[in-house]
């Protein structure tokens, strides 16, 4: 998605620095000082959320992931969650208890609403009694995969054309079968 949204915006600022040396101008203007730093932002930008929802809305004036149905993006922001558990070492815990409501700003409150969410994401998809009886599912690599695949299934048509390199990820992406990617085809 980083990919798609920072080759349309660096293509808008490359169209926005030709207009203005064909009126004249030697400077970015306001428009391509904006672009310009809007694009900087993007790249160093991090978080999913963020990427979708904010810069998104800041560009095209609604989230990126607008048209993916909410099956989908429950399953991408499973993903994500579980991700950032691996990334940033954040412990995995399956509470006993629903901490109270009056806990909603602090840190674990945050993280166990997260976690409940894939926990319940998890449970609907593979019945297995737990978070960890889950995540041991031999089919969790291949059913995100899958996940994956219908996201950016959903985005192409609301993106097209897509930028040379963004579609080549996405079509590696879409011939990806688990354990073998078939480079042929």
């Amino acid at each position: 998605m980083r990919t798609i949204l920072t080759e349309k915006v660096r293509s808008d600022l490359d169209t926005a620095i030709m207009r203005g040396v064909r009126e004249g101008r030697t400077e970015h203007d306001s428009p391509t000082r904006l672009l310009q730093k809007f694009l900087v932002d993007l790249e160093t930008s991090g978080g999913w959320e963020n990427l979708v929802k904010t810069s998104g809305m800041t560009y095209y004036g609604s989230p990126l992931d607008q048209d993916v149905s909410a099956e989908v993006k429950e399953g991408i922001h499973a993903l994500f969650v579980l991700r950032n558990v691996l990334a940033h070492g954040t412990t995995l815990i399956q509470p006993a208890t629903k901490m109270e409501d009056d806990l909603k700003g602090q840190y674990p409150f945050i993280w166990q609403s997260k976690l409940g969410g894939v926990a319940a994401y998890l449970e609907k998809r593979f019945k297995r009694g737990g978070v960890f009886e889950n995540l041991a599912d031999p089919e969790i690599p291949e059913h995100f995969m899958e996940v994956t695949k219908q996201f950016f299934t959903q985005i192409e048509t609301r993106f097209a054309p897509i930028n040379e390199r963004a579609a080549n990820t996405i079509d590696l992406i879409k011939r990806y079968r688990f354990g073998s990617i078939n480079f042929t085809q």
